[in-house]
């Protein structure tokens, strides 16, 4: 229950501050300063995981049937969390890794990012002081709940490597590369005591586009594309990075209307010289390969402020080389989509893809032969994605119970988990059962009475009362 409680008191003090902490951030994240003026408030209070923590249903009390076995979740123990670059308050201080941590029951220690040093450090300020003014008895214990360790350095490891592998902490929570999330796998397996680490990484988001949408709205669809792309100039993990067609069925409308949105969108600076550096890099990487044409279009479509830190580009190649080519099939960490041109349809069956955050299809529903088109990518396709999306862009990550933000390799570490939606609570508990065990020494969510009203699976049904003795 504290878990709730203490959410409840962050989200009401940011709440408050929501305004000032928006135009405090926006000078230091370079991300537009609407978009925080609703995240400050949103992405802390994070009330669908409160409710779910208030009514303690993240312990998933089972009782039977036939024996008297019951079962619930119980929390791992102090999570350290890696704030992401890119969302410094959907996956930062208080963000989803720490916000599901809390509701579990777990205290959280935050590891500062280098990106934005200052940003966590007012956030955790804001946080501590919403749990310090909590009730007198519990704020001592309230104020231990979130800690923060600062980190300024991004060449400096061993902050990392020394958290990770300090014995209080019991699991670990990362956003980032797959080099990173797989530094931090191994710290965590390799230590006295392994632990587990739950780490998302790298994702192209791959998006099909089939011939009967194209026809009908492929304008509309550049639109989408180009405001999933340069919304925060590609740097999200669900950035679509590669969107099949069949090149005999691209409408004119398509190329037109992107090349009309990149050349008048206005690109802002990268999150940091380092991220900028690693986008560069695998520019050049794209680049030398030779397999894919820059402006494939037929003219520049890409462009770039020479005074802002990188530009944009929209590569094209066709289905032979982007499989043969693994840098072509690696994620590129910002505002870069390469356009794969399919020979037929049905060769979409043979993308080599590996697994995603998302898929996202694009078909004209009330076409029989386009649903099948569409079909036919989900019985091949859908192996390789946490989420799929049909009709619409990858991007826009809702916090709701059934999202899934999770993925096969390299997308997840742990792709039978999530990071956002109320199971993201999950990944810091672990299953207990009491067997024969008397009323008195039962957790209070396991007893007869069941005095919390939790929600429990009783001998195969669902119930909100005793155990023993009601009906559904």
């Amino acid at each position: 229950m504290q878990g709730g409680q203490s959410l409840q008191q962050v989200g009401r003090r940011l709440g408050a501050q929501g305004r000032s902490s928006a135009e405090f951030i926006d000078d230091l994240a370079r991300h537009p300063r609407e978009q925080f003026q609703l995240r400050v408030v949103d992405a802390v209070r994070r009330h669908p995981v409160q409710h779910v923590a208030e009514r303690a249903q993240h312990h998933a009390a089972l009782v039977g049937p036939g024996h008297d076995i019951r079962r619930t979740l119980v929390p791992l123990g102090p999570v350290a969390v890696f704030g992401a670059s890119n969302f410094p308050l959907a996956y930062g201080v208080c963000g989803g890794d720490s916000a599901s941590a809390l509701a579990a029951g777990c205290s959280v220690v935050v590891k500062e990012h280098p990106a934005h040093p200052r940003t966590g450090r007012l956030l955790h300020s804001v946080a501590a002081t919403a749990l310090a003014s909590s009730s007198a008895s519990h704020s001592s214990s309230l104020s231990r709940l979130l800690s923060y360790i600062p980190h300024e350095d991004p060449k400096d490891y061993s902050v990392a490597q020394q958290l990770v592998q300090h014995p209080v902490i019991s699991a670990v929570g990362f956003t980032g590369s797959i080099v990173g999330g797989l530094a931090v796998e191994r710290l965590a397996r390799e230590r006295t005591v392994p632990i587990p680490a739950f780490c998302e990484m790298g994702s192209v988001n791959p998006v099909f586009i089939t011939p009967g949408a194209m026809d009908a709205r492929g304008e509309k669809i550049a639109d989408m594309l180009a405001d999933a792309v340069l919304a925060r100039f590609g740097q999200q993990c669900t950035c679509p990075g590669v969107v099949f067609f069949t090149k005999s069925a691209m409408s004119p409308a398509f190329p037109a209307r992107l090349r009309e949105r990149f050349k008048a969108s206005t690109f802002r600076d990268m999150l940091a010289p380092w991220v900028r550096d690693g986008y560069n890099a695998r520019i050049n990487e794209i680049e030398d390969s030779g397999e894919a044409i820059l402006n494939a279009f037929g003219e520049v479509i890409a462009r770039g402020d020479p005074a802002r830190n990188a530009q944009a580009y929209l590569w094209g190649t066709d289905l032979p080389r982007w499989n043969s080519t693994p840098v072509l099939r690696e994620e590129c960490f910002g505002p870069s989509t390469i356009f794969v041109m399919m020979p037929t349809w049905d060769d979409h069956a043979t993308a080599l893809l590996s697994g995603n955050l998302t898929l996202s299809i694009f078909f004209d529903d009330h076409d029989a032969a386009d649903t099948a088109r569409a079909r036919s990518v989900l019985n091949h396709h859908a192996r390789h994605a946490g989420r799929i999306i049909l009709n619409g862009v990858p991007t826009g990550v809702r916090v709701v119970p059934g999202m899934v933000h999770s993925g096969p390799y390299p997308a997840c570490n742990r792709p039978d988990t999530t990071a956002v939606g109320h199971h993201a609570i999950a990944r810091w508990c672990r299953p207990v059962c009491y067997q024969n065990c008397p009323q008195a020494l039962l957790p209070e969510e396991l007893r007869d009475e069941n005095a919390h009203g939790v929600t429990r699976l009783v001998d195969g049904m669902y119930k909100q009362t005793q155990s023993g003795k009601s009906s559904q």
